[in-house]
């Protein structure tokens, strides 16, 4: 971040991005740590258990200068999937992989950008993840450094070796595990969609576990043509009724109270569940 440290602003505010640092993530987890009176903690499990919370960074970054470096790349979808660079063999796991938010990152954070679909993403999410890849990552690893050129040596499984009983198995799990905040909502919009025939039905013999699923967004329940099924929510939420609605471009603002290791989003959730 060295070379890019004249972008980077501490108050938070309209119009920028959080800068997510490896600390920031673990496996399935983009919620891992926060920074609170300029110091990293880990996030506890009550603070998880709300969709609406996101973690608060150290560094925030103009939203227009983020958007521009993925634009240059290519990159249109609304998430990001990327490995720490900070490794040991010593450390519980040493490949430590998520998906997070489309914000800004740094140089200790790794992103992988494939052309691959949503499903055959999270299947890769979860090859990074077994252990037996991190065997072979903590025989090969010989630094602190997991960079480009070891991934490439670690034994992930081509996309066309996965059968579609394969990616049915996977993708739900995934999906759980992944999803449990509204700011990953495009990243499970990708996900689902797959199972999602052009004329907006689910597609035969869909996984159950999708069907019923509560981490389901909302924007893809099925019709009650289609399917008799629990009542669609929120991630990790309970019944409520409906409240305000905030977007993303504005939810990582403060307001004029003191700043806290959060900041809330808040979006509409369904009367009952």
């Amino acid at each position: 971040m060295n070379s890019d440290s004249h972008l980077l602003t501490d108050p938070p505010g309209e119009g920028r991005l959080p800068l997510y640092e490896a600390k920031i993530i673990h496996q399935f987890d983009h919620r891992w740590a926060a920074y609170e009176s300029g110091n990293s903690r880990d996030v506890t499990l009550a603070e998880k258990a709300d969709p609406d919370l996101m973690v608060r960074p150290r560094y925030w970054v103009e939203r227009a200068e983020v958007e521009q470096r993925l634009a240059d790349k290519g990159w249109d979808r609304g998430w990001l999937m990327g490995w720490r660079d900070i490794c040991r063999a010593t450390d519980e796991r040493t490949v430590i992989a998520a998906v997070i938010p489309r914000v800004r990152v740094g140089d200790t954070m790794s992103l992988m950008m494939t052309g691959a679909v949503a499903e055959h993403s999270a299947a890769l999410l979860a090859n990074l993840s077994v252990l037996t890849l991190d065997f072979v990552a903590r025989v090969k690893v010989g630094g602190t450094h997991c960079t480009y050129s070891y991934l490439k040596q670690f034994p992930i499984i081509p996309p066309g070796r996965y059968t579609k009983a394969d990616l049915d198995f996977i993708g739900p799990r995934v999906l759980e595990l992944t999803y449990t905040a509204h700011d990953l909502t495009p990243w499970a919009e990708d996900l689902v969609s797959e199972w999602r025939a052009a004329n907006g039905e689910w597609e035969p013999e869909i996984p159950e576990t999708i069907h019923y699923s509560p981490f389901t967004p909302s924007a893809f329940t099925p019709s009650p043509s289609t399917l008799t099924a629990a009542p669609n929510c929120a991630p990790n939420s309970t019944a409520t009724t409906p409240v305000s609605t905030a977007s993303l471009a504005t939810s990582y603002a403060t307001s004029s109270t003191p700043p806290t290791s959060w900041a809330r989003i808040t979006r509409p959730r369904p009367s009952a569940c």
